[in-house]
């Protein structure tokens, strides 16, 4: 005998099996984490409220598979035994809460331009040679001979023509189409843009290769649309915006001399006794609570437009150190190692800056550093951030620091240069935050890798440097600091933690672990007969070396000062 199944359970069933391809295919597109937390803000920041038959989840989770299947009202009515008139509402409803309402919506916050007045040429703009000096603005009658303003003039008697751009979410344009007629159809301008190769116009690789229908392409669009916006990385609590950029497309690759150059993924080997500490932290920083970029791209902040520029002097009498410098007696040196204390230093001036570094030294004027530094003019704010600086020559107009020009290449994809800290030591606490980082030469290429933990980072190319990029002339440990005005009261910005160096109660900023790489390969604790200070005013800023050697942390010595003070006026 047959059981006789009842129409309720018939649409129970349905709709239980339409929630499970629903949640099937969000979670193949985004974290769970994610949509929930879309789900959240949309409640609690646009006033998104659930239904008496539909939860804010569902009616979410069916716009989001509406955009990236482009399923039709029927298909869905259908999945979820669902009226075609309570499902257009829903989608209606996020759409508007996204997109189209004029008081409050998402897309309103999320994507607008820096300068809402468009009052000045964005920077990554106005320095890139491929736009400046040939961007300009034209009005349409000039831009063509009146011979050929016939074929673009409308029904209404004027030329018209139609012009696709595309922009990011700061509304900065990253592709414009331009050149076709005013009665051209959008799609087929779009099209043009997507299916010929040499326009480089970016969009998500065709499954397999195999040209599909159109159908089948407009359905890729909209993946792409709904991917870029759940994967847009936006750091909160300090204001970062990262993106993930294809690793071929890193800055470093605009530099003429690394036109064909093959980027090393790892170094092939690291030198021996390369280990840290237990205090050496993991790679967590604030971006991470959004997501992480994907194999093939790496992370690099955007810039904010009211930004310095890279180029800044680290050099002169306004500059002052408190570093360790190692010589060698007999071979040059092909790395270093130390693990610094992270602080949060006060800096008086935004002009001014204070930071704690490991530096390799190639010649008079060409050397690199990796630490931590607080430097408000070049980031727009007061906290400590992990940077790397490198200069190629004597010139006062060369240097640059994280990725904000071409050189370092990077090929971590969770770690961003210039990012915010994830936390700082604190004076009086049992233990410090500690940075532990080794700079050395490969083997086989001759770059210089950068290491932070225990992870990889990226490498400065050996190229960059020319022919003396065997090795270092020396190599320093310590603190330094900008004071931007250089004359009359002497600048009250901390170095390290603001506390002069004393041996007995060890409270100042320190480096530990000091070490160098030899020319076997090998990591090494120096000499004291090979290290000497490079204090430039010991009254503001000091150093003291570490009478012996601690068994946990190895060769160490402090740094630190408050500049001015009654001894430094």
């Amino acid at each position: 005998m047959t059981k006789k199944i009842s129409v309720p359970l018939k649409r129970a069933r349905r709709q239980s099996a339409g929630s499970a391809m629903l949640t099937k295919d969000i979670s193949e597109r985004m974290e769970p984490q994610l949509f929930l937390r879309l789900c959240k803000d949309l409640s609690s920041n646009y006033g998104f409220k659930a239904s008496s038959n539909m939860p804010i989840f569902e009616k979410v989770g069916k716009f989001l598979y509406t955009i990236a299947q482009g399923a039709s009202n029927r298909v869905l009515g259908e999945c979820f035994q669902r009226s075609g008139d309570s499902i257009s509402k829903a989608i209606h409803e996020v759409l508007n809460l996204i997109f189209f309402r004029k008081v409050k919506s998402l897309a309103h916050d999320i994507i607008k331009p820096y300068d809402p007045d468009f009052t000045s040429v964005l920077a990554k703009i106005a320095q890139d040679k491929r736009y400046i000096p040939f961007l300009r603005w034209y009005t349409y009658n000039n831009m063509y001979t009146e011979d050929l303003q016939l074929c673009f003039r409308g029904r209404k008697g004027i030329p018209t023509f139609n012009v696709m751009v595309a922009c990011d979410f700061d509304m900065s344009l990253t592709y414009v189409s331009a050149g076709w007629d005013g009665s051209t159809n959008d799609t087929h301008v779009f099209l043009h843009a997507i299916e010929t190769l040499e326009l480089n116009f970016l969009k998500p690789p065709e499954d397999g290769g195999i040209r599909t229908s159109r159908s089948t392409k407009m359905q890729i669009i909209r993946d792409c649309i709904a991917e870029s916006l759940w994967r847009a990385k936006r750091s909160q609590g300090n204001g970062d915006v990262v993106d993930c950029v294809d690793v071929y497309k890193q800055p470093a690759f605009n530099h003429p001399l690394m036109k064909n150059h093959k980027i090393e993924i790892a170094a092939s080997l690291y030198p021996s006794n390369t280990n840290g500490s237990n205090s050496a932290p993991d790679l967590i920083q604030p971006w991470h609570k959004i997501g992480m970029c994907s194999e093939g791209t790496v992370p690099i902040r955007r810039r904010k437009l009211q930004e310095t520029s890279s180029n800044v002097s680290t050099n002169g009498p306004h500059h002052e150190l408190a570093t360790l410098i190692a010589i060698p007696t007999e071979t040059r040196f092909y790395g270093v190692g130390g693990e610094i204390s992270v602080w949060n230093p006060a800096v008086s001036r935004t002009e001014d800056y204070s930071a704690s570094a490991v530096i390799v030294r190639l010649r008079e004027g060409a050397y690199f550093m990796a630490g931590w530094i607080v430097y408000p003019e070049l980031y727009r704010d007061f906290q400590t951030r992990f940077f790397i600086f490198w200069k190629t020559d004597t010139s006062t107009n060369t240097g640059c620091y994280d990725l904000h020009c071409e050189g370092f290449v990077q090929v971590n994809q969770n770690f961003v240069l210039g990012s915010r800290m994830s936390s700082v030591s604190t004076i009086g606490a049992e233990t410090h935050r500690e940075l532990r980082i080794i700079i050395f030469r490969s083997r086989d290429t001759g770059n210089w890798w950068l290491r932070v933990g225990g992870d990889n980072i990226g490498y400065w190319p050996a190229t960059l440097f020319g022919s003396t990029s065997e090795g270092a002339e020396n190599i320093q440990w310590g603190g330094q600091i900008f004071d931007s005005v250089g004359a009359g009261q002497h600048t009250a910005t901390d170095m390290g933690n603001g506390l002069f160096p004393d041996i007995g109660t060890y409270h100042a900023s320190s480096v530990c672990r000091l070490q160098y790489v030899d020319s076997s390969f090998t990591l090494r604790t120096p000499s004291r007969s090979t290290l000497g200070f490079d204090v430039t005013n010991p009254l503001c800023y000091d150093a003291e070396l570490l009478p012996n050697l601690d068994p946990d942390n190895g060769l160490c010595f402090l740094f630190g000062g408050s500049g001015r003070n009654a001894r430094c006026p």
